[in-house]
């Protein structure tokens, strides 16, 4: 920090220092001529310029004059900027963790700071202009006027947008999502749930509770725009994520929701109110001012204020941060009062290894709408892929990425994992493959209907990225023959990994890499949602029969091949897949399986 401080004041008072410098050193200079020729200095005289009426008096005067005030202003200038960045320096210092001072304080001063550093970058800009200005002419006897010129149009495009940053501070923080509002009688069981937990934090429930696709969680009292629904939430709204709560059983989905209503009992939503706005605000004007088209001389004058206002950001979130830090400690201890430290630190967990997946789903589905393939319920594609993600993964690599990860929040900073597991007094050595595996649906137990409310948003999520542009589902629907046969290996596939009556990851796997070798077009979603829906497949004998009378030889040597390798991927056999072998061979008069890679 002391080193972005003295960058800060070096950079601050550099024009200052020049046009003080050039105003003292051409000052100095005409006296020296005067004094050499024997008569009264310009100083003396021009006190007495209006009684005094001789030679050209009057010019020499004015520019005498205006080379004091670059003096004078540009010493003036350069103090203002150290005092500034002093006092944000002490302020912030004394402000600490307070969230109540730190609330209180640079909300105030923002929009303040903004109108200050506007009239220093104009201040500055002149001092600049006019030094290089007087400077040449004395020392060069010529002036680069469009330099300088571009020196004087950038000081004033720099403090018009840092203006326009200060009106556009809004005083009320507004985040938008998409997802369903939940609310009335049928969601019942899922707001008792909630008000419980509220009740034994001793805190408010939530006005609002809204389940979406984000994988996040949070609680907020901003304005929450809900815009599939063009609704504006006002109160305090509760965020659940839809796919993530598959990941959690019931007590780890209780302790994130305690975690997220521990903010309400610890008014950071309150605080975040405040907070947050000044601090985007800030933001966005840095943002603004070094994104501008700029360049060369016209960019010179806003340095000063770019640096000056970086500080004022660092000095901001560094308290930002360490305040953040303890709301999210004093959070986590509120979700493990109301289940466990156990089932936080696995929430926990869970969270920071399967969020970034939703990345993954979210562009393979778009790449899926490309190809004109329609998944029913990204939730559920989600499921599966961290199912399928902790199954291949080193729970070793896995468990040190925990730690370090700091989980992402709309409008805070978290401290990472490891700290947040030092709070709750847990051991990481607790984090297993088998824990991470272990889903339960939770929110599912909880809110009727919650299939469809998938479902809802995963048709919008398609219609969205259609009407974006990032996707765009095709016409021409002339593969129906393909994903006729393609379907029909998802179903045999399928059967085949559920023959001994439970789902094995490694024949899944299996069944997903040799899929897609030998089949052009084969969809690993596809298959996983085949799988999950086991009790709904088409009898495998018929399934057998039909392709018997429509493939020729090397094509059921292949298929016959492709599953006797599902069924050896676990290492274990069962009657069950022998006897569904066996079937296939009988019915396609097979003698021995073909040797497939």
């Amino acid at each position: 920090m002391a080193k972005s401080l003295f960058r800060a004041l070096a950079i601050s008072v550099a024009i200052p220092i020049f046009g003080f410098l050039v105003a003292y050193a051409i000052l100095a200079d005409i006296d020296r001529e005067y004094s050499s020729a024997e008569v009264p200095l310009l100083s003396e005289l021009c006190p007495l310029k209006a009684v005094l009426s001789f030679g050209d008096l009057d010019a020499a005067c004015g520019e005498y004059e205006n080379i004091q005030l670059l003096r004078d202003g540009s010493a003036l200038t350069g103090i203002v900027a150290i005092a500034l960045i002093l006092f944000y320096a002490v302020g912030a210092k004394l402000a600490g963790r307070n969230r109540a001072l730190n609330a209180a304080l640079f909300p105030t001063l923002i929009p303040l700071s903004l109108v200050v550093v506007s009239g220093m970058v104009i201040a500055q800009g002149a001092i600049l202009t006019y030094g290089a200005y007087i400077g040449e002419a004395y020392a060069i006897e010529r002036v680069h006027v469009y330099i300088i010129g571009a020196v004087a149009i950038g000081a004033i495009i720099a403090s018009i947008k840092l203006i326009s940053a200060t009106f556009s501070l809004k005083g009320r923080l507004n985040m938008s999502v998409f997802g369903k509002t939940i609310g009335g009688d049928g969601h019942q069981p899922l707001i008792k749930f909630v008000d419980d937990i509220a009740a034994r934090l001793s805190t408010k429930s939530p006005d609002n509770i809204v389940i979406g696709l984000d994988p996040n969680f949070f609680a907020t009292a901003a304005v929450v725009n809900v815009l599939n629904e063009n609704r504006a939430l006002s109160g305090e709204t509760l965020y659940l994520s839809a796919p993530l709560s598959r990941c959690f059983s019931k007590k780890e989905l209780a302790a994130v929701i305690g975690h997220e209503l521990g903010h309400f009992r610890g008014k950071d939503t309150a605080y975040s109110l405040k907070f947050a706005p000044a601090y985007s605000g800030l933001g966005k004007a840095i943002a603004t001012l070094e994104s501008g088209e700029e360049v060369g001389a016209s960019a010179v004058a806003k340095i000063p204020a770019i640096a000056m206002l970086s500080l004022m950001y660092e000095l901001f979130a560094s308290n930002e941060r360490s305040i953040g830090r303890e709301r999210e400690l004093e959070a986590d201890k509120a979700g493990a009062s109301v289940s466990s430290p156990e089932d936080m630190a696995t929430a926990l967990a869970k969270v920071a290894v399967f969020a970034p997946l939703w990345n993954v789903v979210h562009q393979s589905n778009i790449e899926r709408l490309n190809e004109g393939k329609i998944s029913r319920n990204l939730s559920q594609v989600f499921e599966d892929s961290t199912r399928f993600d902790v199954s291949k993964r080193d729970i070793g690599e896995l468990v040190e990425r925990i730690l370090k990860t700091k989980i992402s929040h709309p409008t805070d900073t978290h401290p990472t994992v490891k700290v947040r597991y030092d709070n709750l007094n847990f051991d990481a050595v607790g984090i297993s493959a088998d824990v991470l595996a272990k889903q339960g649906r939770s929110l599912h137990e909880i809110a009727p209907g919650l299939e469809e409310i998938e479902e809802e948003l995963t048709l919008f999520e398609h219609k969205l990225m259609i009407a974006l542009g990032a996707a765009e589902f095709p016409v021409d629907q002339d593969e129906k023959e393909s994903h006729s046969f393609l379907n029909a290996m998802y179903a045999l596939a399928a059967t085949m990994i559920g023959a001994d009556g439970k789902i094995e990851q490694e024949e899944v796997a299996a069944a997903e890499r040799i899929g897609q070798s030998m089949f052009q077009g084969f969809d690993p979603v596809e298959l996983r949602s085949f799988c999950n829906n086991s009790d709904s497949l088409p009898e495998f004998a018929k399934i057998i029969d039909v392709l018997g009378r429509m493939l020729h030889d090397e094509q059921k040597n292949g298929i016959l091949g492709y599953l006797q390798k599902i069924s050896e991927a676990d290492k274990n056999v069962s009657e069950e897949e022998t006897r569904l072998l066996d079937e296939v061979r009988r019915a396609w008069q097979i003698e021995r399986v073909p040797a497939i890679g």
